[in-house]
């Protein structure tokens, strides 16, 4: 008899054999999996307000400091500092109702800079985005009793390497400026990205749990109609059985909606409190703002 499956493996060693040798060995696209889901990991992390590693945010401290030391030392000699700047659409500069773009950056006037004022090198607050592509510092202007003049709030962006100011804002002591916390992306990103998250984890959480409430449902009745028939008929060995076995089913069911349960009013928890901070976000932006007015 002939070997049916040694013929199959012949045939099909002899067809690739007839296939030119460049097609044979062609390139075949295999994905990087491992690297995939280091990336997805990442940008959960970035999106959940972990900071990069603390050496890279000392390294961008020490060379942010330099970078706003450097435009101090301009402003303050009369000179209009545009080496400091990332010039593109992004620029910004804004003092008060003053705001300049990369066009209009040579009209810069920096109030600060007056005679007797100094820049504190080290910032009061500096985050790096979770992506490692912008810092966000606040500076502090001193006059020459010490006393606070003023604070920049300056969003920095690398660039070959290279630190540069993207924008900078000059907020007056009782000026409202938008607190400094890690962020993933832009600025502020962080707590959108959990509230998305939190929604979507309830939405999901409740799909799951209105489905083992309907398998909870249909287990009591099916634990109903075996008891009344075991109740019916209490010398029957075979109803008896099955209605302990519903009862089981419905105990399992029951326990695991429970654990759904359990699940929901987690993630409602979560959400009510990013909820609530973000409330209170807003409460302390508003208030800020007001107090800030002339």
């Amino acid at each position: 008899m002939r070997n049916r499956s040694g013929g199959l493996i012949l045939a099909a060693f002899a067809a690739v054999l007839a296939v030119p040798a460049s097609a044979q060995y062609g390139y075949v696209y295999v994905p990087d999996f491992e690297g995939i889901n280091a990336g997805q990991d990442a940008e959960m992390a970035c999106r959940r307000g972990f900071p990069v590693h603390p050496s890279e945010v000392s390294s961008t401290t020490f060379r942010s400091a330099a970078l706003m030391s450097s435009y101090w030392s301009k402003v303050q000699s009369g000179q209009v500092p545009l080496g400091s700047f990332l010039l593109n659409k992004h620029t910004r500069w804004t003092a008060g109702a003053v705001s300049l773009d990369a066009k209009t950056l040579a009209a810069m006037k920096d109030p600060y800079a007056a005679e007797g004022n100094n820049l504190v090198p080290k910032p009061l607050r500096l985050v790096r985005a979770g992506d490692g592509s912008t810092a966000l510092g606040l500076w502090q202007v001193n006059d020459a009793a010490g006393r606070p003049v003023g604070t920049y709030r300056a969003l920095l962006r690398l660039k070959k390497r290279d630190w540069w100011l993207s924008s900078l804002e000059l907020v007056e002591p009782n000026g409202w400026a938008e607190p400094v916390v890690q962020y993933c992306h832009v600025p502020g990103d962080v707590l959108g990205y959990r509230q998305a998250s939190a929604k979507a984890a309830v939405a999901d959480a409740q799909k799951r749990l209105s489905a083992a409430r309907q398998e909870e449902a249909n287990a009591r009745a099916g634990a109903d109609k075996a008891s009344a028939a075991a109740e019916a008929a209490p010398d029957n060995v075979g109803q008896q059985g099955a209605a302990k076995a519903a009862a089981e089913v419905l105990r399992r069911a029951s326990d695991n909606a429970s654990g759904f349960q359990s699940q929901f009013d987690k993630q409602s928890a979560e959400l009510a409190r990013i909820e609530a901070e973000q409330k209170a976000l807003e409460a302390q932006r508003e208030a800020g703002k007001a107090a800030a007015k002339p």
